[in-house]
């Protein structure tokens, strides 16, 4: 199952922030269901009305509080970007791909945030 991102808002703050050629995106993710090898789909696309943008996203950074590392793998929509989990590894190694299968509870009940930048239509 994908990952469900919603706008992240606050008071009279939208989630949604423009300059002159990007539009950031503040926002939670919400997991649930099975990782895939390689990732797990990330679809912006849920957020729009507020997210005018038409192009994927350029970058984003993804952090959550349980421990895990979230990667952002760049899609070429707003629909197919995808995001690594990635688990603890021994001293000096690289860190580990979460295995394909249902996610871990510190994955489901963590509070997972990010920021991507899009470019302006």
């Amino acid at each position: 199952m994908a990952l469900a991102a919603a706008a992240q808002q606050q008071g009279s703050f939208s989630g949604v922030t423009n300059d002159q050629f990007i539009e950031y995106l503040f926002f939670t993710v919400t997991a649930s269901g099975n990782y895939a090898t390689n990732g797990d789909t990330l679809n912006f696309q849920g957020v729009t009305p507020l997210l005018i943008s038409p192009f994927a996203a350029l970058q984003a950074v993804i952090t959550g509080i349980a421990g895990f590392v979230y990667s952002f793998v760049q899609g070429t929509t707003q629909a197919n970007a995808k995001v690594k989990v990635l688990t603890g590894a021994a001293a000096q190694s690289p860190l580990t791909e979460l295995t394909a299968g249902a996610y871990p509870g510190g994955v489901t009940g963590d509070t997972i945030t990010g920021v991507a930048s899009f470019p302006r239509a």
